[in-house]
Parts: C-alpha cells; sequence; structure tokens
C-alpha cells in the first residue's frame, strides 16, 4: 500500500467560536456532534481552526472524546482568546499546526483537507468557506465543499448568490461548485457523491509557476502564486 493511500481522509469543518443565541444553540450544537459522529464512523479525520469553544469545540471535543483524527490548524495571536470547552478536554485537540498568519491557516487547512464543510458561523466561518469556493472556481482545487445548512441558517446566503446569478456576476454552473445538506446524513452523501462542475470554474493551471514583469530588471522574473 503506498504512503497516499494510506493518508486517512480528512474533512475541514468551518464554523463559530460561538454556541449561538438561546433560540438555535441546542440544534446548531446536536448537528455539530452529529457530524462529528458521522466522521467518526466513516473513520474521516477533522481538519479545524483550533480551539475548545462554542461549534469548533463541539465537533473537534465529540471527536476527540470518540478517539477520532484531528488537526487543530492555530493562529499563534488567537490563543489567548480561547476558552475554556464544555466537553472537560484540553485547550486544544488533536495534532496541532501552528500558523502565524491567517493567510497561512487557511492554506494549511486547505492542503490538509480532502473536503470541506460549513456550519453556522459569522464573518470568519464566511470568509473561509467562501474563499475555498472561490479557490475551486479558479481551479486551485476541485475538491467537495458542502454548507450544512441547519435550520435554514444559510438560506439569505443561498438568495444571495442567486442574486449573484440574476445580475450575471456569476457564471453558469458557478452555484454547482458547493452542495447545500440539511442534515448530517445529506452532508455524508454530498462528500461522497460529490463531482466538480465542468462549468463555472476557469481552467487555470496552478502548477506552472507565474510569470510577473519585474520593475527593477525590466523583464519577467519567476514567482510562486503563493496559494
Amino acid at each position: 500500500m503506498t504512503e497516499s493511500a494510506k493518508k486517512p481522509f480528512k474533512v475541514a469543518v468551518y464554523c463559530s467560536s460561538r454556541h449561538g443565541s438561546e433560540k438555535v444553540k441546542d440544534s446548531f450544537r446536536k448537528a455539530a456532534e452529529g457530524l462529528a459522529q458521522a466522521f467518526y464512523g466513516k473513520s474521516w479525520g477533522l481538519v479545524y481552526g483550533g480551539g475548545t469553544k462554542g461549534l469548533m469545540g463541539a465537533v473537534a471535543g465529540t471527536l476527540s472524546n470518540l478517539g477520532g483524527s484531528i488537526d487543530s490548524v492555530r493562529v499563534s495571536a488567537l490563543l489567548d482568546t480561547e476558552g475554556a470547552s464544555l466537553y472537560g478536554g484540553p485547550e486544544n485537540y488533536g495534532n496541532e499546526i501552528m500558523c502565524a498568519t491567517m493567510h497561512e491557516r487557511k492554506a494549511r487547512m486547505e492542503q490538509e483537507a480532502d473536503a470541506f464543510v460549513a456550519l453556522p458561523g459569522g464573518f470568519g466561518t464566511l470568509d473561509e468557506f467562501v474563499e475555498i469556493i472561490c479557490w475551486s472556481q479558479i481551479n486551485i482545487h476541485s475538491k467537495p465543499i458542502v454548507i450544512f445548512n441547519i435550520d435554514g441558517f444559510y438560506d439569505p446566503f443561498f438568495a444571495l448568490a442567486d442574486k449573484f446569478k440574476d445580475a450575471g456576476m456569476m457564471p453558469e454552473g458557478a452555484e454547482d461548485i458547493y452542495r447545500r445538506a440539511n442534515t448530517v446524513e445529506e452532508v455524508i452523501r454530498a462528500i461522497e457523491n460529490y463531482e466538480a462542475p465542468s462549468e463555472g470554474r476557469l481552467k487555470a493551471d496552478w502548477s506552472q509557476k507565474a510569470k510577473v514583469p519585474n520593475p527593477v530588471l525590466g523583464s519577467s522574473a519567476s514567482m510562486n502564486n503563493g496559494l
């Protein structure tokens, strides 16, 4: 068996470090815990942004208690902002990967993961999963992306995407880069059955080094694209 065959399938989960309001926190937490249980049942690993609070803690704490595989990709500047876990665990779960910047963390999570799931969150979650959609659109990757629409949380996002399309700001087929799921079971099926759309994605070749003008030498210089 090759080394690549031994590598466990890993899913990056983007979600909030908050629990949510009284109205939603129980259903959000149960869905997050159920997702972690499903990952464990499939022998899938978790890649997440580290810490133990909120929905992030619900996913990672549940999987940790089950004995699942976790890669915790953290940023040093945010360590002091992370509070105590509700799950009685340590300050962090799993294999810790420390990054210097948010850009580095997002790139490392993309590298480590084989699929991506967005749970409810705020600006940070939106930033992360929209960027991973964009990276698929420009062909940096073609991995499964699933938006877990717990209790209709992401209905406004889907409506906004429809407005992008209606206004001609998004190419046909781009909405198929991600899948929608309302239950844990739908999330798992969406990942397993995912095929990146042929329409709505650029054919960019990121295996080549970019050629950029060098203002000093007056010629092109080769440099990495940095993604």
